[in-house]
Formats: C-alpha cells, structure tokens, sequence
C-alpha cells in the first residue's frame, strides 16, 4: 500500500472504514485495516484526531481545523457581510 500526504480524505472517511471492516470480517480485510489504521494513527496528531472526533459528535471548530469540517474536493461559499 501506498499513501502518501495529504491524509486527510482518510480521516474524513476514518468511521466509514471501522464500519465497513466489522461488516466484513475476512481475514484480509482485517490485516488490511490494521495496516491502514497503524499507518494513520502513527502519522496524526492526538489533537487531530481528538478535533475530528469533536466535529462528529456535533462539536465546533476553530479556523484552523476548517479543512476538518469539509471533506477533499467539497464547494464551500463564503459571503462576506462586511464588505
């Protein structure tokens, strides 16, 4: 396997991975998971993931962590209302 930076469409999709590897409980799909959350886990910051799970359960977040809130590739409008 192969992954390099940017990660974050791994921690955006990170719940949809643990679901999905309980779902299909083969052997392969379990080492492969394994590998993957190593990977990620030895790569992240505790603060990033403590703010991704902040924002699924409903929580905010600060300027820094926008890129959290909106997954790669989403359109995102801002209005400026001072302007």
């Amino acid at each position: 396997m192969c992954v390099s930076p940017p990660y974050s469409p791994f921690i955006h999709r990170y719940t949809d991975f643990q679901k999905e590897i309980l779902q299909e409980k083969s052997e392969t799909a379990t080492k492969a998971w394994g590998s993957l959350n190593f990977f990620l886990k030895e790569r992240m910051s505790p603060y990033l993931w403590q703010s991704q799970r902040t924002l699924e359960r409903g929580g905010s977040a600060a300027y820094e962590e926008l890129w959290n809130v909106f997954q790669p590739n989403d359109d995102v409008v801002v209005v400026d209302t001072l302007g």
